[in-house]
């Protein structure tokens, strides 16, 4: 499992040296080497122009590295954290945020909607007074929004 800024510290590593492939080493097994790869597209890219392994090619030409997945915040599943913190509460919220935007959306055009109808309405004539608590509500709803 990638760590909250996982991927930015391989970019970055990758960026020190212009690597064309930085290989992190997850685990190690019988049948090989577990690891997670971080790929230069354009270094993939020049490299399928040549002859040969692609690696190999990406390499010589650009460099490639090998890094601990642990030192870059990679984690075996068993052994992650849970899915709280900091980052999960952030995540929750801005979902939270992104519903009530959407709710006060839909208030705003019905309320635009009103002021148009009441806008387009004959002015009600209240205690001699042309307009009255209709122009009040009508300014009020305009400068709200």
């Amino acid at each position: 499992m990638l760590g909250a800024d996982t991927l930015a510290k391989l970019a970055r590593r990758a960026d020190e040296d212009l690597l064309g492939l930085v290989c992190a080493a997850l685990g190690e097994s019988a049948d090989g080497v577990v690891a997670a790869r971080l790929e230069r597209t354009a270094a993939f890219a020049r490299a399928a122009l040549f002859e040969g392994g692609t690696d190999d090619l990406v390499d010589e030409m650009f460099g490639s590295e090998w890094v601990s997945g642990g030192e870059y915040g990679f984690a075996v599943a068993e052994e992650a954290e849970p899915l709280s913190g900091d980052p999960a509460k952030w995540r929750a919220l801005a979902q939270q945020r992104l519903g009530e935007i959407k709710e006060l959306r839909g208030t705003v055009e019905r309320l635009q909607a009103e002021v148009e109808r009441l806008s387009a309405a004959e002015p009600v004539v209240e205690r001699g007074r042309r307009g009255g608590r209709l122009r009040s509500l009508i300014r009020h709803l305009r400068s709200a929004g």
